[in-house]
């Protein structure tokens, strides 16, 4: 698939992964967060156990960016909270994504109540 990130080993082979999951992950970096939401939802209601848990975080800060992109700040903040808390319990990267950066971006822009950043990312480990 062209495009698709390197496998990095870390957590996960890449290449393994669902390409809804890559697609996901494209719409999100569109801010199409409501379309990233429904395309990995629908992953995350087959999963189980640690990969259930990491795919809701994402499902949750597109939530949230969806709700604020809404002019919706209470539901982006209570939201928002949560997936800071969440992302807070991750590893610096899972499944092949760049968590720290994100975590912090995403905290950051939520902080900001998106005023005059620019929107967070998920990036890639080593693409």
């Amino acid at each position: 698939m062209p495009g698709r990130p390197e496998s990095t080993g870390m957590l996960c082979d890449i290449d393994d992964l669902p390409d809804q999951l890559v697609e996901g992950i494209r719409l999100f970096n569109e801010g199409s967060y409501f379309d990233c939401h429904e395309v990995i939802e629908s992953i995350w209601l087959q999963a189980e156990g640690l990969i259930k848990d990491r795919l809701h975080v994402l499902i949750l800060a597109a939530v949230s960016l969806h709700h604020l992109g809404n002019g919706n700040l209470k539901g982006a903040e209570s939201v928002g909270r949560r997936t800071i808390a969440k992302l807070a319990l991750l590893p610096d990267q899972i499944m092949g994504i760049d968590i720290s950066i994100f975590r912090r971006d995403f905290e950051t822009y939520l902080n900001a109540e998106g005023t005059g950043l620019p929107a967070p990312r998920i990036g890639w480990v080593n693409r």
